[in-house]
C-alpha cells in the first residue's frame, strides 16, 4: 500500500493534516483520501474532516465511491457506485433543474455580453466610465450571491421563483433604464443583484431532486449548464444585435428567455404538489356503526 501525509497550513501555521493511501486489491485499486483540520473561531474549536474512497479497476473505469464530511460532529456520508450516478439522468424532476439552469441563466449573458456597447452607444457614457460602472455591477454581483443564498435557506421554491420573476423585471425595465447615465447605473446594479441571487436557488434545486449518490454528477452537471447558458445567451445576443432589432431590445430578448426558465420553474412546483398528493397516504372512512 502507498501512503503519502501532508500538513495543511494557514497563515503559516499548522491547522491539520491530509492523508492518501492506494492499495489494489486484486482486480481493484482503491485510493482514499482524509483531511483533517481544526480551526479557531472567536475562541472556539471547529473540527472539520472530509474523506473519499474511489474504487476502480486496473485501467482506470469507476467501480464505487463514498464521501464523507464531518462538521462539529455532524457527519454526512454518500455512497454510490458509476450506475448510481448515472441513474440519476433518469429523473425528471433533475433534468427539468438542468434546463432551468439554462433558460434561467441564460439571460444574464444575452445582456452582459455586450454591455459595454450598450453603456458607450445607448447611454452615451464616455469610456472612462465604463470600468467604474462595472464595479457596480460587482458589487451587486456579491450581494445578489449572499440575498440568493439566504432566500434558498428559508423557502428554497419560492426563493427561486421569486428571483427569476425580479431578473425577468430588470431585464423588461432596461429598455427604459439603458437611456440615461444615472438610470443607467441604478440598471446595473439591479442587474447584478438580480442575476446571482438566482444561483444558489438553482444549484439548490437540482442537488435537492438529486439526492443521494447522484448528487455528485448532477452538481457537475448542473455547472456545465450554466455555462451552456452563457453561450446560448451570447449567441441570442448578437442574433438580436446582428440580425434583430438592436442593442436597447436585448433587455426584451433576456426577458422572454428568463421567463421560458420561470415556466420550467413553475412546471417543477407543480410537479413536487401532484408528487407529493399521490404519495400522502390515504384515509379510508370510517364504517358506519
Amino acid at each position: 500500500m502507498d501512503e503519502t501525509w501532508m500538513r495543511v497550513m494557514l497563515d503559516g501555521r499548522k491547522i491539520g493534516s491530509m492523508h492518501t493511501t492506494r492499495s489494489v486489491r486484486g482486480e481493484q485499486v482503491i485510493t482514499a483520501q482524509t483531511m483533517d483540520v481544526q480551526l479557531d473561531r472567536a475562541g472556539v474549536k471547529v473540527r472539520l474532516s472530509s474523506g473519499e474512497t474511489d474504487t476502480e479497476t486496473r485501467e482506470g473505469k469507476a467501480l464505487a465511491f463514498e464521501t464523507r464530511t464531518a462538521i462539529s460532529g455532524v457527519t454526512n456520508v454518500v455512497r454510490g457506485t458509476l450506475r448510481d450516478e448515472l441513474a440519476v439522468l433518469a429523473r425528471p424532476q433533475v433534468l427539468r433543474g438542468l434546463a432551468l439552469t439554462v433558460l434561467g441563466f441564460a439571460g444574464v449573458f444575452t445582456v452582459f455580453t455586450y454591455i459595454q456597447p450598450l453603456l458607450l452607444r445607448v447611454t452615451g457614457v464616455s469610456q472612462n466610465a465604463v470600468s467604474p460602472i462595472l464595479l457596480v455591477l460587482g458589487a451587486g454581483l456579491a450581494v445578489g450571491n449572499l440575498l440568493g443564498g439566504r432566500l434558498a435557506d428559508r423557502a428554497p421554491m419560492r426563493a427561486l421563483l421569486a428571483t427569476l420573476a425580479a431578473l425577468a423585471f430588470v431585464f423588461a425595465a432596461m429598455h427604459w433604464m439603458i437611456v440615461a447615465p444615472w438610470s443607467a447605473v441604478l440598471f446595473v446594479a439591479l442587474l447584478g443583484i438580480a442575476a446571482f441571487a438566482t444561483v444558489a436557488p438553482m444549484q439548490l434545486h437540482v442537488l435537492e431532486k438529486a439526492s443521494g449518490a447522484g448528487q455528485n454528477l448532477a452538481s457537475s452537471l448542473n455547472i456545465a449548464a450554466f455555462n451552456l447558458g452563457n453561450a446560448l445567451g451570447a449567441w441570442a445576443g448578437g442574433l438580436t444585435v446582428e440580425s434583430g432589432p438592436g442593442l436597447q431590445s436585448l433587455g426584451w430578448v433576456a426577458a422572454a428567455i428568463t421567463l421560458a426558465g420561470f415556466g420550467i420553474a413553475l412546471w417543477s412546483s407543480a410537479a413536487d404538489r401532484i408528487g407529493a398528493r399521490l404519495r400522502a397516504p390515504s384515509c379510508d372512512a370510517p364504517a358506519n356503526a
